[in-house]
């Protein structure tokens, strides 16, 4: 399991950018103060039929998301998940990252490439528009809506209710 520590030894993290730079140099891997990591398209998409990005850095011969190293080095432990608030995976500035679980990660997620509506959670059904969403293992429906528009209304204020501050509308 990698330490503080050991992250400590060899970057340099900015908090505010979310940045890390090498304090060491490595054999023709890279260079003291040059920025450390790559970018890297994880097989997941983010709901919006993007391949979501995270940066990668190479540590003992592990690689590791930035985002985690990040949460280690300023609260010292690693947590099951870490969530980016404003979903893009390459922000890494503390102020952006939070602790969260699967669910929650889940819920902070754009609409799926499959929508149709162009709303997150609406759909057409029965000539009509349609909202649904999830929670805690509850499925949260209103259907009747003359417009795409009502039945994102709704499916916003649920979301607001049921996911709190991992609610992506």
């Amino acid at each position: 399991m990698i330490t503080q520590d050991f992250i400590k030894d060899r970057l340099d993290y900015d908090p505010l950018t979310g940045i890390f730079v090498w304090k060491v140099n490595s054999r023709g891997k890279h260079k003291k103060g040059s920025v450390a990591g790559c970018v890297w398209k994880d097989k997941a998409r983010n709901g919006e039929n993007k391949r979501m990005e995270y940066i990668l850095i190479g540590l003992g011969g592990k690689l590791y998301k930035a985002h985690r190293l990040a949460w280690v080095l300023t609260h010292g432990y690693i947590p099951y998940e870490v969530d980016h608030k404003d979903g893009n995976g390459t922000n890494n500035s503390i102020d952006n990252l939070r602790e969260a679980t699967h669910t929650q990660n889940m819920w902070n997620r754009g609409k799926n490439k499959n929508n149709k509506s162009g709303f997150k959670g609406v759909t057409s059904h029965q000539g009509k528009w349609m909202s649904q969403i999830r929670a805690n293992g509850d499925c949260f429906k209103k259907s009747g809506f003359a417009t795409p528009e009502l039945a994102y209304e709704w499916y916003c204020e649920k979301s607001k209710e049921l996911h709190g501050e991992f609610s992506r509308v």
